[in-house]
């Protein structure tokens, strides 16, 4: 098989350019062999591919103005991944507007420059043809410079440039799909300028910025400011509008000129250097220009890629910081505006000034070389200086300044003493000082201008002070305008026209009373007391008007004014109204009646400076004042005396304050004896008197005209020869019984006033005066001389009279010398029943006058003694005048009614003993009392007998109590017989024997035995016998059948009585005779006791006998012996 077997049909066919044959679509041709028996079918498929190039374009200038060249770069490229087949009939145009300008020869390309139009000379359009651009082959790269037109400018922000491609599917013809593609470049035209606004002059060289912000400028009113505005303006056209807004509130600045300064190289504006803005007032209807326009018109700026002064626009504005309340704030901030509009845009720019000022203080001060501030008087030199400075708030020089004082009436300026600093000027004319200085910054310190003046002799009370005006003025800037100022201060002299005042006592008519008392620096004065007080006024020299007012004081303390008069008046004070000897005007102030004020008014006076203070300034008066005698005017009192001195202007007050002192004095009246302190004694007993006067611990000030007085009573006899006194003297009145002594003046400091004499007791003291008082009368006062508050004292010396009699009891007999004391209480005296015992009771009198009475009170019960007799034993021979004499008896009575005689009186009444300084019998009354113990019941033994003994010696009573103790004797007896059983005829020897019984107390007397024997018993004669004592009975045949014996005493410590007796039974022998009846009682073996009783009026003897029941019956016989009497006593009328 080969070709020669082979048809070959060809069928050319076109891909229509229609829209569905799109990029990547496979179009299937399908070729169909009919051979008759049958259809043979192939396809082939064929893809549609398509370019995508794209165009970019760029330029290497982004932005910039006329001049500046540019290269733009246009590439092109098959898109990756999709372009898919090559480009054909590719064509590149770029018609440049009219702001470019190609630079020709400047286009290459990577492709070659084969057809390239641009690069030729005048050509202005750019054109690149391509026939072939494979997808697979790298992009193609067109360049081209091109500069920037002075077209460009402010009408469009940026300029743009498009490249156009044209290419299509097919190598020939017009059948192929056509593609176009554009790509622009931008370039941004610089078209906005810079503005900018400067202060670039300023009229006041001293303001800067070193006030609140450092970076902005300082101006003050009046200053002048040159704002400068420039416009930097970018290459090209531009259509500018410089407008300055100056600050229009708060703070103002006023319009003064502008201009335009330069147009640098631009063409086309509407204004020539040097043409003013348009000013208007925007701000506000204030009628203040505050709006400057500057309108240019279209101005071109040509290219030449160099900023410099050729491309600016500069405008000057000139204005003023107002003088307004709105610019018055210190470090207010002004801000003006500078404006530039380029039409498509408006730049603002703004500079700030802070508006300063200056703040001035002025201080005047008024001095003297030692002593700030100034004060003085007439002739007095003021040194004065005056300083003006800058305040703390000050942030400004200050301008024009100029100080003037105008020195007052007052003064006489030396105008020599003129100065100052900072290089002022000066000038001292007459009375004006003045000061002129162009600037004073803050950096040169104060300003300080000094000068010198007299005070004249025309100040005074009328000018306290004198004041004189320094004035500062300046204003805010140099030369004319600015804001003016004007300050003042004043400097004050003070005229020393206060005088001084001094108060004292000058004297007082009592030099004793000193600063003593109370407070130490006080001066003392008594009531009545005369003080002088000085009032001493010191003036200042010049003029014065002065009155003294002495106030004394009033209330509580008082005193009285009782003379005045100007002591002094210096030789340089003239126009006094008083001169000296003059007196005041005294008045009442309180109503009392006592002259209370005295004024002294002086008037207008003038003290003559001469710089010196001397007596020569000096007014002296005096009052004299009296302390009154009034009950307020106490001692410790305080006497406030005020002294005023009324200068006009003021008052001076000086106060002297005064203790009121005052005597206090105490009177000591003793009566001594001499060896005794206690003065007592009786008639002619000399009594020595110490008068002691003393001022108490609360005296505070001597006394005064002191007068003693002692008048002694009748009582005494004054020996005036032992009158003594330490000081004064001893006046007799003529009375020989009284003293009296006077002394002018005791102080506390001389001690005690001491008078003492003797005096005599009389003999009328006694019982009617048992003291005798004796009055001394003391009077003083409290001020030499007359007045004064006068005080008295007095004092009683007692002299007790010895009037109270000594005395004494004793009992002086007793009748029975056996009794002594031994029984019992061994200090009383014993006594028995019938014992008679004398009391003797004895008064020593005093000398002088007595009354006295003697009172014995026997006992009453238990025990009784009964007056038997009563006598007067004694009296003294110095004793007169007694009614009783001796062996006299008292008066005997019955207290109780018993009928027995128990008290005796004797009353002397009164009587005098003679005084004879001695105590003797001579003195002494003796009177006795005898008792006796009664036979009574009550006196039994050991019975307490109390004998008083009373002396009433009228002015009280003595007692005296004595006591006895009765005693009694108790006797035993017993007797026996020889015989104890018998029959008639048989004899029986009796015997009695008698003895104390154990508590027998004391001797028995008259023991009589009495036994007269019974008809059963017959006693034989001369048988009876007594060992102590007799028989009075009973031993003769006379004396019958009774037996009686005697024994006058028997003591206790004597031997027994013993009495014998012979007796014979008789038929007279009494017997009982008993029979034991036969009863059932009388049983054999018992014992009957019979008893016999033997009854002897003394007493009851008992006896017994028992017998036993036998058989058969007994007789019993009993014997009764005799009784025994006997007695306490030995006296004839004792009881048995």
């Amino acid at each position: 098989v080969s070709d020669f077997d082979r048809i070959v049909v060809e069928v050319e066919a076109i891909v229509p350019d229609i829209p569905s044959n799109n990029d990547g679509r496979v179009l299937t041709t399908r070729g169909v062999l009919d051979h008759a028996n049958g259809n043979l079918t192939t396809s082939i498929d064929v893809e549609i591919v398509e370019p995508v190039v794209t165009i970019s374009k760029t330029t290497s200038l982004s932005a910039g103005d006329a001049g500046d060249v540019t290269t733009f770069t246009v590439t092109l490229t098959h898109t990756g991944g999709v372009s898919t087949g090559p480009a054909y009939d590719i064509r590149v145009t770029d018609a440049l507007p009219t702001y470019f300008a190609i630079i020709n020869g400047t286009v290459t390309s990577s492709v070659g420059v084969v057809g390239v139009v641009g690069n030729a000379t005048g050509e202005t359009t750019l054109q690149l043809d391509i026939a072939t651009f494979d997808y697979t082959a790298a992009p193609i790269v067109l360049t081209y410079d091109v500069a920037l037109k002075t077209t460009v400018g402010y009408e469009f922000p940026s300029v743009n440039n498009t490249a156009h491609l044209v290419y299509d599917t097919a190598t020939v013809g017009p059948n192929g799909r056509v593609f176009n593609a554009n790509s622009t470049a931008s370039i941004d035209i610089f078209s906005v300028p810079t503005n900018a606004i400067a202060i670039t002059a300023t009229s006041n060289a001293g303001t800067g910025t070193a006030e609140y912000d450092g970076s902005v400028e300082d101006v003050s009113v009046g200053e002048t400011i040159t704002f400068t505005v420039t416009g930097v303006f970018r290459e090209g056209t531009s259509r500018p509008t410089m407008t300055v807004q100056l600050p229009a509130s708060p703070g103002k600045l006023g319009y003064v000129s502008s201009r335009v300064v330069s147009l640098g190289a631009t063409t086309g504006s509407a204004l020539s250097v040097g043409n003013a803005g348009a000013v208007t007032n925007v701000v506000g209807s204030d009628g203040v220009l505050d709006n400057v326009e500057f309108v240019f018109g279209t101005v071109v700026n040509p290219g030449d890629n160099v900023v410099n002064s050729d491309d600016e626009l500069v405008v000057e504005v000139v204005a003023i910081v107002l003088d307004i309340a709105e610019n018055y704030v210190p470090g207010r901030t002004l801000r003006t505006t500078a404006t530039l509009d380029y039409v498509n845009s408006a730049d603002v720019q703004s500079v700030d000034v802070e508006l300063v000022g200056s703040v001035l203080n002025v201080t005047k001060v008024a001095y003297e070389p030692a002593n700030t501030p100034a004060s003085g008087d007439a002739m007095d030199e003021m040194w004065y200086r005056v300083t003006v400075y800058h305040t703390s708030s000050s942030t400004a020089p200050a301008y024009d300044i100029r100080i003037v004082d105008i020195m007052s009436q007052y003064f006489v300026l030396q105008g020599a003493t003129v100065a100052a600093n900072q290089g002022a000027t000066v000038s001292g004319v007459g009375n004006n000082v003045t000061l002129t200085l162009a600037t004073l910054t803050r950096a040169a310190g104060p300003l300080i201008l000094t000068y010198r003046a007299f005070l004249n002799n025309t100040v005074g009370y009328d000018t306290a002070a004198v004041n004189n005006t320094a004035t500062v003025t300046w204003d805010t800037t140099s030369g004319a305008g600015g804001r003016f100022f004007e300050i003042s201060d004043v400097a004050t002299a003070i005229v020393e026209n206060t005088p001084t005042i001094k108060m004292n006592v000058s004297a007082s008519s009592n030099t004793e009373t000193q600063f003593a008392e109370y407070i130490s620096s006080l001066e003392d004065v008594s009531v009545g007391e005369r003080v002088y007080f000085q009032y001493e006024a010191t003036l200042r020299e010049g003029v014065s008007k002065i009155r003294f007012v002495c106030d004394l004081p009033v209330g509580t303390g008082e005193l009285e004014v009782v003379g005045t008069r100007v002591v002094h008046i210096g030789s340089k004070i003239e126009g006094s109204l008083l001169s000296v000897g003059g007196a005041g005007v005294v008045t009442d102030r309180d109503g009392d009646g006592r002259s209370d004020r005295a004024e002294f008014d002086m008037g207008v006076v003038v003290n003559y400076g001469d710089n010196g203070v001397s007596d020569f300034d000096r007014i002296v008066v005096e009052v004299e004042a009296i302390v009154p005698d009034i009950p307020s005017n106490s001692p410790g009192t305080s006497l406030s005396t005020v002294g005023t001195l009324d200068h006009t202007n003021g008052n001076l007050t000086t106060s002297l304050d005064l203790d009121i002192v005052g005597p206090r004095l105490n009177i000591s009246k003793v009566a001594s004896e001499a060896g005794n302190a206690l003065a007592s004694g009786d008639a002619i007993d000399p009594m020595i008197f110490t008068i002691t006067i003393y001022h108490l611990s609360s005296s505070t000030s001597p006394a005064y005209d002191i007068k003693l007085v002692d008048s002694m009573s009748h009582y005494f006899v004054l020996q005036r020869a032992s009158i003594t006194t330490n000081y004064g003297s001893v006046n007799f009145t003529g009375v020989n019984n009284t003293v009296q002594v006077n002394v002018p003046t005791l102080t506390r400091a001389m001690g005690a006033l001491v008078v003492t004499y003797t005096a005599l007791l009389n003999n009328t003291v006694g019982y009617a005066t048992a003291m005798v008082n004796n009055s001394v009368s003391l009077n003083w006062d409290s001020t030499t001389g007359t007045g004064g508050r006068p005080d008295s004292l007095s004092d009683i010396a007692t002299v007790i009279v010895e009037s109270v009699p000594s005395f004494s009891m004793n009992i002086s007999n007793t009748s029975n010398p056996e009794t002594g004391a031994s029984e019992f209480n061994a200090t009383v005296v014993d006594v028995t029943v019938g014992e008679e015992v004398s009391f003797q009771m004895q008064v020593t009198l005093r000398e002088g006058t007595s009354r006295i009475r003697f009172i014995q009170d026997l006992p009453l019960s238990p025990g009784l003694l009964e007056v038997v007799r009563s006598r007067v034993v004694h009296i003294g021979s110095n004793v007169r005048l007694s009614p009783l004499g001796v062996g006299q008896s008292g008066q005997h009575y019955d207290r109780n009614g018993d009928g027995r005689m128990d008290q005796v009186v004797f009353d002397f009444g009164v009587v005098v003993n003679e005084g004879d300084q001695s105590i003797s019998d001579g003195d002494r009354v003796v009177v006795e009392v005898t008792g006796v113990v009664s036979d009574v019941t009550s006196n039994s033994e050991v019975a307490f007998m109390t004998t008083t003994g009373t002396l009433d010696y009228f002015n009280g009573n003595f007692t005296r109590d004595i006591i006895v103790e009765v005693v009694e004797p108790f006797l035993n007896m017993t007797y026996t017989g020889s015989l104890s059983s018998g029959d008639a005829g048989d004899l029986s020897n009796l015997v009695f024997t008698i003895t104390h019984a154990d508590h027998s107390t004391s001797t028995a007397f008259n023991i009589n035995l009495k036994d007269t024997f019974s008809s059963f018993f017959e006693i034989i004669p001369g048988t009876a016998t007594i060992s102590v004592g007799g028989v009075v009975s009973g031993n003769l045949s006379s004396d019958g059948n009774s037996l009686e014996t005697l024994t006058a005493r028997f003591r206790r410590s004597d031997a027994p009585i013993v009495i014998t007796v012979q007796t014979r039974l008789n038929e007279t022998v009494v017997e009982v005779e008993a029979i034991v009846p036969d009863i059932p009682s009388n049983n054999d073996g018992r014992v009957l006791t019979t008893r016999g009783v033997l009854d002897h009026a003394n007493g009851n003897l008992t006896t017994s006998i028992d017998v036993e029941i036998v058989e058969p019956v007994v007789t019993i016989r009993l014997y009764y012996p005799c009784s025994l009497r006997y007695s306490s006593i030995d006296v004839a009328h004792a009881c048995p």
